[in-house]
């Protein structure tokens, strides 16, 4: 790979010389990991509309056999594959609680809602 000029622009040159549909200039996406999965993707997707801030913060989303974890920096979040909005306000409101009352987490799974099991918590 290469970058080339092109008029007045630089574009991404793949190994065979071929442009690539990428623009070198512009900031690349901050998306999370997630494998080519629709489930992770529909959770994924879903936590995008519901929580935007909230989304901003997953680097990896995978799936866990039938559910899906997502690993922020804080820990990690088990939702349902099929989890709602109502399913990721609740998680996303907890994981804030549990923030500003300065707690750490290692893990937060919401697949048994309406309870949320919070562990390895402590102070942060």
């Amino acid at each position: 790979m290469a970058l080339a000029e092109r008029g007045n622009r630089l574009v991404l040159l793949d190994d065979a010389g071929q442009v690539l549909p990428f623009d070198p200039t512009r900031p690349a996406a901050d998306l999370p990991l997630a494998p080519l999965d629709s489930t992770v993707a529909g959770v994924l997707g879903r936590i995008r509309e519901t929580d935007p801030e909230f989304f901003a913060r997953i680097q990896r989303g995978t799936r866990v056999q039938r559910d899906v974890a997502l690993d922020l920096d804080d820990g990690r979040i088990f939702f349902r594959g099929g989890a709602g909005a109502a399913e990721i306000q609740a998680l996303s409101l907890v994981a804030d609680l549990l923030a500003r009352q300065g707690r750490s987490w290692r893990e937060l799974d919401g697949r048994f809602l309406p309870r949320v099991i919070v562990r390895g918590g402590g102070r942060a």
